[in-house]
Protein backbone atom coordinates (compact mmCIF):
# COMPACT_ATOMS: atom_id res chain seq x y z
CA UNK A 1 0.00 0.00 0.00
CA UNK A 2 3.01 2.45 0.82
CA UNK A 3 4.47 1.61 -2.30
CA UNK A 4 1.55 2.31 -4.23
CA UNK A 5 0.59 6.01 -2.30
CA UNK A 6 4.08 6.65 -2.99
CA UNK A 7 3.29 6.51 -6.83
CA UNK A 8 0.47 8.40 -6.24
CA UNK A 9 -1.84 5.67 -7.40
CA UNK A 10 -2.94 4.33 -3.95
CA UNK A 11 -5.79 2.04 -6.27
CA UNK A 12 -2.87 -0.24 -7.16
CA UNK A 13 -1.99 -1.55 -3.72
CA UNK A 14 -4.60 -4.31 -4.14
CA UNK A 15 -2.61 -5.16 -7.64
CA UNK A 16 1.03 -5.06 -5.76
CA UNK A 17 -0.57 -7.23 -3.00
CA UNK A 18 -2.10 -9.98 -5.32
CA UNK A 19 1.08 -9.96 -7.54
CA UNK A 20 3.39 -10.16 -4.66
CA UNK A 21 1.46 -12.57 -3.39
CA UNK A 22 1.21 -14.83 -6.52
CA UNK A 23 5.09 -14.93 -7.11
CA UNK A 24 5.36 -16.34 -3.67
CA UNK A 25 2.80 -18.94 -4.66
CA UNK A 26 4.74 -19.65 -7.95
CA UNK A 27 7.90 -20.11 -6.12
CA UNK A 28 6.53 -22.49 -3.57
CA UNK A 29 4.67 -24.70 -6.12
CA UNK A 30 8.21 -24.66 -8.36
CA UNK A 31 9.46 -25.46 -5.24
CA UNK A 32 7.59 -28.90 -4.20
CA UNK A 33 8.87 -30.95 -6.81
CA UNK A 34 11.75 -30.32 -4.73
CA UNK A 35 10.90 -31.17 -1.49
CA UNK A 36 8.87 -34.86 -2.83
CA UNK A 37 12.17 -37.27 -1.09
CA UNK A 38 15.25 -36.92 -0.21
CA UNK A 39 16.75 -37.82 -2.83
CA UNK A 40 15.01 -34.60 -5.19
CA UNK A 41 15.86 -32.10 -2.01
CA UNK A 42 19.23 -33.11 -2.32
CA UNK A 43 19.56 -32.96 -5.84
CA UNK A 44 18.24 -29.86 -5.79
CA UNK A 45 20.54 -28.69 -3.11
CA UNK A 46 23.49 -29.58 -4.98
CA UNK A 47 22.00 -27.44 -8.02
CA UNK A 48 21.79 -24.37 -5.59
CA UNK A 49 24.76 -25.00 -3.60
CA UNK A 50 27.51 -26.74 -6.12
CA UNK A 51 30.02 -25.55 -3.80
CA UNK A 52 28.97 -26.98 -0.62
CA UNK A 53 30.35 -29.81 0.67
CA UNK A 54 27.45 -30.59 2.46
CA UNK A 55 25.19 -30.66 -0.39
CA UNK A 56 27.31 -33.37 -1.97
CA UNK A 57 27.41 -35.53 1.06
CA UNK A 58 23.72 -35.35 1.46
CA UNK A 59 23.07 -36.50 -2.23
CA UNK A 60 25.64 -39.69 -1.74
CA UNK A 61 23.49 -40.34 1.03
CA UNK A 62 20.45 -39.88 -0.50
CA UNK A 63 21.56 -41.98 -3.72
CA UNK A 64 22.50 -44.27 -1.32
CA UNK A 65 19.78 -45.06 0.53
CA UNK A 66 18.15 -45.22 -2.28
CA UNK A 67 19.93 -47.98 -3.87
CA UNK A 68 23.14 -48.29 -2.81
CA UNK A 69 23.87 -50.91 -5.40
CA UNK A 70 22.50 -49.64 -8.23
CA UNK A 71 23.28 -45.86 -7.65
CA UNK A 72 27.16 -46.71 -6.17
CA UNK A 73 29.09 -45.13 -8.71
CA UNK A 74 27.09 -42.21 -8.48
CA UNK A 75 27.64 -42.28 -4.72
CA UNK A 76 31.22 -42.19 -5.21
CA UNK A 77 31.33 -39.29 -7.60
CA UNK A 78 29.04 -37.36 -5.46
CA UNK A 79 31.46 -38.36 -2.48
CA UNK A 80 34.62 -37.64 -4.61
CA UNK A 81 33.16 -34.23 -5.00
CA UNK A 82 32.40 -33.50 -1.55
CA UNK A 83 35.93 -34.39 -0.48
CA UNK A 84 37.24 -32.46 -3.08
CA UNK A 85 35.61 -29.08 -1.50
CA UNK A 86 37.59 -30.66 1.77
CA UNK A 87 41.05 -31.45 0.58
CA UNK A 88 42.43 -28.10 0.66
CA UNK A 89 41.45 -27.66 4.66
CA UNK A 90 44.24 -28.03 7.13
CA UNK A 91 43.98 -31.04 9.48
CA UNK A 92 42.92 -28.99 12.50
CA UNK A 93 39.99 -26.89 10.23
CA UNK A 94 38.68 -29.80 8.55
CA UNK A 95 35.74 -32.26 9.01
CA UNK A 96 36.55 -35.84 9.89
CA UNK A 97 33.04 -37.34 9.76
CA UNK A 98 32.30 -36.86 5.40
CA UNK A 99 35.94 -38.54 5.39
CA UNK A 100 34.53 -41.33 8.08
CA UNK A 101 31.84 -41.71 5.63
CA UNK A 102 33.12 -41.46 2.50
CA UNK A 103 35.41 -44.74 3.45
CA UNK A 104 32.07 -47.25 4.16
CA UNK A 105 31.19 -46.01 0.22
CA UNK A 106 33.98 -46.67 -0.81
CA UNK A 107 34.31 -49.84 0.82
CA UNK A 108 30.47 -51.03 -0.61
CA UNK A 109 31.98 -49.92 -3.81
CA UNK A 110 34.67 -52.66 -3.95
CA UNK A 111 32.58 -55.14 -2.25
CA UNK A 112 29.84 -55.07 -5.12
CA UNK A 113 32.37 -54.66 -7.60
CA UNK A 114 32.74 -58.01 -9.39
CA UNK A 115 36.29 -59.39 -8.06
CA UNK A 116 36.59 -56.81 -5.85
CA UNK A 117 37.74 -53.33 -6.31
CA UNK A 118 41.15 -52.86 -4.89
CA UNK A 119 41.30 -49.28 -6.32
CA UNK A 120 37.96 -48.54 -3.89
CA UNK A 121 39.66 -50.41 -0.94
CA UNK A 122 42.90 -47.91 -1.23
CA UNK A 123 40.99 -45.32 -1.50
CA UNK A 124 38.80 -46.22 1.54
CA UNK A 125 42.04 -46.48 3.34
CA UNK A 126 43.26 -42.72 2.31
CA UNK A 127 40.13 -41.62 3.34
CA UNK A 128 40.56 -43.07 6.99
CA UNK A 129 44.33 -42.39 7.04
CA UNK A 130 42.92 -38.89 6.33
CA UNK A 131 40.19 -39.11 8.98
CA UNK A 132 42.86 -40.15 11.95
CA UNK A 133 44.80 -37.23 10.80
CA UNK A 134 41.75 -34.62 11.09
CA UNK A 135 41.09 -36.07 14.67
CA UNK A 136 44.67 -36.29 15.51
CA UNK A 137 45.04 -32.41 14.71
CA UNK A 138 41.61 -31.68 16.84
CA UNK A 139 43.23 -33.71 19.62
CA UNK A 140 45.80 -31.62 19.98
CA UNK A 141 44.38 -28.30 19.36
CA UNK A 142 42.00 -29.43 22.55
CA UNK A 143 45.27 -29.63 24.35
CA UNK A 144 46.81 -26.73 23.86
CA UNK A 145 43.35 -24.69 24.45
CA UNK A 146 43.76 -26.38 28.12
CA UNK A 147 47.03 -24.83 28.54
CA UNK A 148 49.44 -27.55 26.88
CA UNK A 149 48.46 -30.02 29.33
CA UNK A 150 48.86 -33.60 27.43
CA UNK A 151 47.14 -36.02 29.43
CA UNK A 152 44.83 -38.08 26.68
CA UNK A 153 42.39 -38.61 29.69
CA UNK A 154 41.74 -34.56 29.41
CA UNK A 155 40.83 -35.09 25.62
CA UNK A 156 38.03 -38.82 25.55
CA UNK A 157 38.47 -40.12 22.30
CA UNK A 158 35.46 -39.63 20.62
CA UNK A 159 33.32 -42.27 19.27
CA UNK A 160 33.90 -41.82 15.36
CA UNK A 161 37.81 -41.60 16.19
CA UNK A 162 37.34 -45.27 17.42
CA UNK A 163 35.37 -46.26 14.77
CA UNK A 164 37.72 -44.67 11.92
CA UNK A 165 40.56 -47.33 13.14
CA UNK A 166 37.92 -49.75 13.14
CA UNK A 167 37.29 -49.15 9.56
CA UNK A 168 40.80 -49.21 8.44
CA UNK A 169 41.52 -52.16 10.11
CA UNK A 170 38.51 -53.48 7.57
CA UNK A 171 40.09 -52.00 4.75
CA UNK A 172 42.93 -53.33 4.94
CA UNK A 173 41.75 -56.97 5.67
CA UNK A 174 40.28 -56.05 2.21
CA UNK A 175 43.36 -55.39 0.76
CA UNK A 176 45.13 -58.29 2.44
CA UNK A 177 47.13 -56.51 4.71
CA UNK A 178 46.55 -58.53 7.78
CA UNK A 179 49.39 -56.86 9.66
CA UNK A 180 48.39 -53.47 9.13
CA UNK A 181 44.15 -54.38 10.21
CA UNK A 182 45.74 -55.89 12.99
CA UNK A 183 47.61 -52.50 13.76
CA UNK A 184 44.51 -50.86 13.23
CA UNK A 185 42.28 -52.91 15.83
CA UNK A 186 44.92 -52.01 18.38
CA UNK A 187 44.85 -48.49 17.52
CA UNK A 188 40.71 -48.48 18.62
CA UNK A 189 41.71 -50.40 21.77
CA UNK A 190 44.39 -48.18 22.91
CA UNK A 191 41.42 -45.21 21.93
CA UNK A 192 38.94 -46.90 23.59
CA UNK A 193 39.85 -49.64 25.86
CA UNK A 194 36.33 -50.60 27.09
CA UNK A 195 35.31 -50.65 23.69
CA UNK A 196 33.88 -54.57 22.84
CA UNK A 197 33.94 -53.82 18.79
CA UNK A 198 37.57 -53.02 19.28
CA UNK A 199 38.31 -56.49 21.05
CA UNK A 200 36.23 -58.26 18.00
CA UNK A 201 37.53 -56.63 15.27
CA UNK A 202 41.29 -57.53 16.40
CA UNK A 203 39.78 -61.83 17.44
CA UNK A 204 38.92 -61.28 13.19
CA UNK A 205 42.00 -60.31 11.82
CA UNK A 206 43.32 -62.98 14.51
CA UNK A 207 41.25 -66.01 12.98
CA UNK A 208 42.26 -64.78 9.94
CA UNK A 209 45.74 -64.47 10.67
CA UNK A 210 45.45 -68.64 11.75
CA UNK A 211 45.71 -67.75 15.70
CA UNK A 212 42.15 -68.93 16.74
CA UNK A 213 43.80 -69.20 19.91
Amino acid sequence: YHVAERMGRPQLAPILIAAIAAAFVGLSWARNSDWRDDLSLATATVRTSPLSYKAHAMLANALHQADPTRNIDRVIEETAKSLALLDGLPDRDNVPAAYLQACQYYLAKGDISAGRDTHAYQRSVQALERCIAIFEASDQRQKEEQGGQTDSGLVPASTQYVDAYGWLSTAWLRLGENRRAFDAAIGARRLDPDNPEAYRQIASVLMIEGHPE
